[in-house]
């Protein structure tokens, strides 16, 4: 699967279950300024470390300025790096009772410092500022 972009809902930023992951589940992303940022579902990296159920990957691209139109942003191309570090946004997932979610740096799986917050219908929130992460949960 090529990175495909991802259109803006009222919600957020649904991303959909791979579908050559039978454990991939969908996630949202919710941006506190969605002219900021482009989000694209990637494909999950094959050399994730074992031991996690990883559920998707998502990266962000930072949109421009448009020099034609104050206050317009320009949208992202496949050309545009995906960012390391962004503004803080929420990942909406569906929960796992007695587990902490999970996302891959790049270099060592961490759990996400905020812990998960219970929004009800077993979904959860959790905060991140890292722009290209796969998430997911121990096994």
């Amino acid at each position: 699967m090529a990175d495909k972009k991802i259109s803006s809902e009222k919600v957020g930023f649904t991303i959909p279950p791979h579908t050559s992951n039978s454990h991939s589940k969908h996630i949202i992303i919710k941006l506190a300024q969605t002219d900021r940022y482009d989000v694209y579902q990637k494909e999950l990296p094959a050399d994730l470390p074992t031991g996690y159920t990883w559920i998707n990957n998502f990266g962000l691209k930072a949109r421009h300025p448009d020099p034609n139109v104050h206050g317009k942003s320009l949208d992202t191309s496949m050309d545009d790096p995906y960012l390391d570090l962004v503004d803080e946004y929420t990942i909406e997932m569906d929960d796992i009772e007695g587990q902490e979610p999970v996302y891959f740096d790049g270099v060592s799986v961490k759990n996400f410092q905020s812990g998960k917050i219970h929004t009800g219908n077993k979904r959860i929130h959790v905060t991140l500022a890292l722009g290209d992460p796969p998430v997911g949960w121990p096994k």
